[in-house]
């Protein structure tokens, strides 16, 4: 959305919908099991948020 609306539509959805939806708050275990996992693929770009993303989807 961010790319195709711009900014400020991206943020007038964030605005609209924070309230009706339910926040995944990472534990410092599930994080200190992303940076673990985007350990172990030295020659790949993965962010922390993807390597979180992985551990939660788990």
């Amino acid at each position: 959305m961010l790319y195709r609306l711009g900014t400020e539509q991206a943020i007038s959805f964030a605005r609209q919908y924070i309230g009706a939806v339910d926040f995944v708050n990472p534990s410092q275990e599930q994080y200190i099991a992303a940076v673990e996992k985007a350990a172990r693929f030295p020659d790949q770009r993965i962010t922390l948020c993807d390597a979180v993303t992985a551990i939660l989807s788990e």
